[in-house]
């Protein structure tokens, strides 16, 4: 094999590249070097490809797996490459149904893909020869990258700005940086919705909204193909950088790549721009009221069988049927023909189950406050939208279901022309 000769695209796991974020500097008015260490580059798009190249050679090191293996994990581009490339059998678990070029790649790379299905089910399917990739995620491949860090400074670093996981990882972390460079000071951050019940004082609680803003940044005008994750990194360096002189350095490792954000890319625009007001489109003028005589509003109760629904699916020409409660009517879920489909063919169901066991919980909901127009933009990308109304800070009252065909059936009718 030549020296610069690949074996595989696993074996390219290497010193990810350090990139000044120049235009973010001049934005925020940053004096110090703001660097970031771009993990994502590696293959995978993310900070576990090194995890999972880890986690693979200790299970056949220790003859965990053999050829006839069937290992299970979540959605991540990483483990399946490294999988499928290793001649393992891959079953990838989604309950995420929202990133459809997510699982379409997953697929193309060779997964089998299970909707709505967990860890327990996917092992007695697989029983025995099945093993589940549960964390990706080892202390000495973090040494790994920031020893890679440190080491093009000849450790002399000021800030380093890491995800946290948790509050032992954070600490683990601050001590191995401070036998190798004692002045630099650790930054831990995670996003808002995350850890919300342990406390914040030992990291930076980013913002949701203010992640995805500053990765649209970083995406314009950086040229990085980066994930909320590492929008989220760069927003909780910006206190501390602004802080620094011009002489010290802050260095910010950026963990996602944009895979995993591409779908919800256009969808929180769409939130962002009606927010703003950026669009003076009718349709975002126009109260959803203006939508009921377009709604679907057939339901099923959650005891009703999935052969029973199948039929209702077909009779009403739907793929999509909302599951209520039998006690107060909210809604529990919405369980779609592909769904059924799947699981009957996975043997996870059968007609006479409960519908309720399809049942997904990912999908999209608005309430009658919002517009014609918000409904309009989310069945760009998404085949249906749910329509609620809050009983409560956990359960939702179902008001109707709107397709795509349905939104084509009021821009089509007499109400519509008459706007």
């Amino acid at each position: 094999m030549y020296e610069r000769v690949n074996e595989s695209i696993v074996s390219t796991l290497t010193d990810s590249p350090l990139i000044q974020l120049n235009s973010i500097k001049s934005e925020f008015g940053v004096k110090c070097d703001l660097l970031a260490k771009c993990e994502f580059f590696n293959y995978g798009n993310c900070f576990e490809s090194r995890f999972a190249a880890c986690l693979l050679y200790d299970w056949e090191k220790s003859g965990k797996i053999n050829k006839e293996t069937t290992i299970v994990c979540e959605m991540n581009v990483a483990m399946v490459v490294a999988v499928r490339l290793h001649g393992y059998n891959c079953v990838v678990l989604i309950d995420d149904l929202s990133n459809r070029e997510m699982i379409n790649l997953m697929r193309a790379i060779g997964a089998k893909v299970l909707e709505n299905v967990s860890k327990e089910q996917a092992k007695q399917m697989f029983y025995p020869n099945v093993i589940v990739a549960e964390q990706l995620f080892d202390e000495e491949s973090v040494q790994t990258i920031i020893k890679e860090t440190l080491d093009c400074f000849d450790y002399d670093c000021d800030v380093l700005v890491v995800q946290c996981f948790n509050k032992n990882w954070l600490h683990r972390i601050r001590e191995f940086i401070s036998d190798l460079c004692p002045q630099c000071e650790v930054v831990g951050f995670t996003l808002s919705e995350i850890r919300e019940k342990e406390s914040s004082e030992e990291w930076v609680k980013v913002d949701q909204e203010e992640a995805i803003a500053m990765t649209r940044k970083l995406i314009a005008k950086e040229g990085l193909l980066c994930g909320k994750s590492s929008g989220a990194a760069v927003v909780a360096s910006l206190p501390i950088a602004k802080c620094l002189s011009e002489d010290q350095r802050c260095v910010v490792l950026l963990t996602e790549g944009i895979l995993s954000f591409m779908s919800k890319l256009a969808l929180d625009y769409g939130t962002h721009c009606e927010k703003q007001n950026q669009t003076n489109s009718w349709s975002w003028q126009l109260p959803l009221n203006n939508f009921a005589s377009n709604m679907n509003r057939v339901a099923i109760t959650e005891e009703i069988k999935c052969f029973e629904a199948i039929r209702l699916m077909k009779k009403h020409s739907m793929q999509q049927l909302p599951v209520l409660s039998r006690i107060d009517s909210s809604l529990q879920g919405i369980i779609t023909s592909s769904d059924v489909m799947n699981k009957m063919i996975a043997n996870l169901v059968g007609s006479e189950t409960p519908s309720s066991a399809c049942a997904r919980r990912d999908f999209v909901k608005v309430n009658l406050q919002d517009s014609v127009g918000k409904v309009l933009f989310l069945l760009e990308g998404n085949s249906f939208v749910v329509v609620v109304d809050k009983i409560n800070e956990e359960s939702d009252r179902f008001i109707g279901l709107i397709r795509q065909t349905d939104a084509l059936n009021y821009l089509c009718s007499s109400s519509f022309s008459d706007k």
